[in-house]
């Protein structure tokens, strides 16, 4: 599980004004409670790790997806109130799924019966 906006990235040269809120603490929780791993920024960055392939949190990533072999890579994000989902699915189009199409179905149907509901898989889509 990545949290990688957990401090504010740069992007463009432009640190951002803000971070993704609660996501560095949200994931140190599902560390505690599901015993996952985790990787988040502790700082501001000088890169954004979803945006830059070349930096220190995509090298670590990687070392640990070697080293730990995992099922699935979560990268948690927060959004504003506004946004009309409570999850989006970002699977760049399915290619990060790996030819894995059961894992996003099983992930909906845990989701739901956890009692979460509105769920979206296009809001962030890059055409």
């Amino acid at each position: 599980m990545t949290a990688p906006h957990a401090t504010q990235p740069t992007r463009d040269g432009k640190l951002r004004a803000y971070s993704d809120g609660g996501t560095g603490p949200l994931a140190l929780m599902l560390h505690r409670l599901a015993d996952a791993t985790v990787l988040y920024t502790a700082y501001a960055r000088p890169s954004d790790p979803n945006y830059y392939d070349d930096n220190a949190f995509k090298q670590t990533l990687d070392s640990l997806i070697v080293a730990l072999e995992p099922t699935v890579v979560l990268d948690l994000h927060s959004s504003h109130a506004y946004r009309p989902y409570d999850i989006d699915f970002g699977t760049m189009h399915g290619r990060s799924l790996l030819d894995r199409n059961d894992i996003l179905p099983l992930l909906h149907q845990k989701l739901s019966d956890e009692g979460l509901r509105n769920f979206s898989s296009i809001y962030f889509r890059e055409d």
